[in-house]
C-alpha cells in the first residue's frame, strides 16, 4: 500500500474542517454539525484508504524472472573458477620453486 496511516488520519483532518467551517455560520445546531463533521472525517478517511490501495495495485510492478540470463551468469563463474590446463602447469611450477627456494 502507497504511504502510511498517517495520510488518512490527515485527510480526516481536512475532511472534519472543510465541513466544519463551512457549515459553523449556518443555522444548523452546533451537535448537528460536529456530527456530521465527524461522519464527514470517517468518510474522507475511508476514501482515502479506497485510493491509497488502488495505487498501489496500479504501481505494483512484480519482478521479471530471466531464467536465461541467470543461467548465463551461473555458467560464466563456473567456467572462471576452473582453470585451465595452462593454469595450472603455471601454479604447478610456481609451487615447485617456492619449494625448492625453502630447501
Amino acid at each position: 500500500m502507497i504511504g502510511t496511516i498517517y495520510i488518512n488520519f490527515w485527510s480526516a483532518l481536512i475532511g472534519f474542517c472543510i465541513y466544519f467551517f463551512a457549515r459553523f455560520l449556518t443555522n444548523q445546531s452546533p451537535t448537528s454539525i460536529i456530527i456530521y463533521s465527524f461522519l464527514f472525517a470517517l468518510a474522507f478517511f475511508l476514501i482515502t484508504f479506497v485510493v491509497r490501495a488502488l495505487l498501489a495495485l496500479i504501481l505494483y510492478n512484480p519482478p521479471i524472472e530471466e531464467p536465461e540470463t541467470q543461467q548465463a551468469v551461473e555458467q560464466t563463474t563456473v567456467e572462471l573458477d576452473t582453470p585451465s590446463e595452462g593454469q595450472s602447469e603455471e601454479i604447478a611450477q610456481v609451487v615447485k620453486t617456492m619449494l625448492a627456494k625453502d630447501e
